[in-house]
């Protein structure tokens, strides 16, 4: 077997759980093989994932194999690269598809190679790792329109930064590109710091969103 080869007997058999065997190549069995010298043995296969599936695998004489759960033959999804890297991508399809039947399977470990919980979602991943979702970039707060110096209301200075976004002179932070559509028309013009300069004067209303 090009990853696992079994050479047990009827005393020794061997489960195999939760385990990828991929792109490996032998001479009898690119992925598994059953070869016993004594009186044969038993493999069971449960939720693995293996390239080529039950039919590749190499079945010795007075050697059985059980195909157990749901086994896959699909390409796991490795991250890859040099050296080759075999944590999973969010795209790939073994993740929730490994056994979470820690009551008939004990050893089913509770972490991954990287010590993180197992499982993440759903059900226990296929392979050594299980998949730990990013943490989302929460999206920053948008201030005030009209604020963009955060002063709380509405200034010259104010008007000042949304002529200079306007004219190329300042490249603004999300908050300030929030802030400084003033009249909320979906972009950021003159007219939004004339507005805020209007409202300064005490001859305008002030933005959309006033503070």
């Amino acid at each position: 077997g090009g990853a696992v080869m079994y050479n047990g007997n009827t005393y020794q058999p061997m489960t195999m759980i939760n385990c990828i065997l991929w792109n490996n190549t032998a001479t009898a069995g690119h992925e598994l093989s059953l070869e016993t010298y004594s009186e044969g043995g038993l493999v069971t296969v449960v939720n693995c994932d293996i390239m080529g599936g039950q039919a590749d695998v190499n079945v010795g004489a007075n050697c059985s194999l059980n195909w157990h759960g749901v086994n896959l033959d699909l390409d796991p999804g490795f991250v890859g690269g040099t050296p080759f890297d075999c944590h999973l991508t969010g795209t790939s399809q073994v993740i929730d598809q490994g056994s979470s039947n820690t009551t008939h399977y004990p050893s089913i470990p509770s972490v991954d190679i990287d010590n993180d919980p197992r499982p993440q979602a759903s059900g226990y991943d296929m392979g050594y790792d299980e998949y730990v979702a990013p943490t989302p970039t929460p999206t920053p707060e948008c201030l005030h329109h009209g604020d963009l110096n955060g002063s709380g209301g509405l200034s010259a200075e104010d008007a000042q930064i949304i002529f200079q976004i306007v004219l190329g002179l300042h490249t603004p932070t999300y908050e300030e590109s929030c802030a400084a559509d003033c009249n909320d028309s979906g972009s950021i013009t003159a007219a939004d710091a004339q507005e805020v300069f209007l409202f300064v004067l005490g001859m305008g209303s002030g933005c959309v969103d006033p503070v």
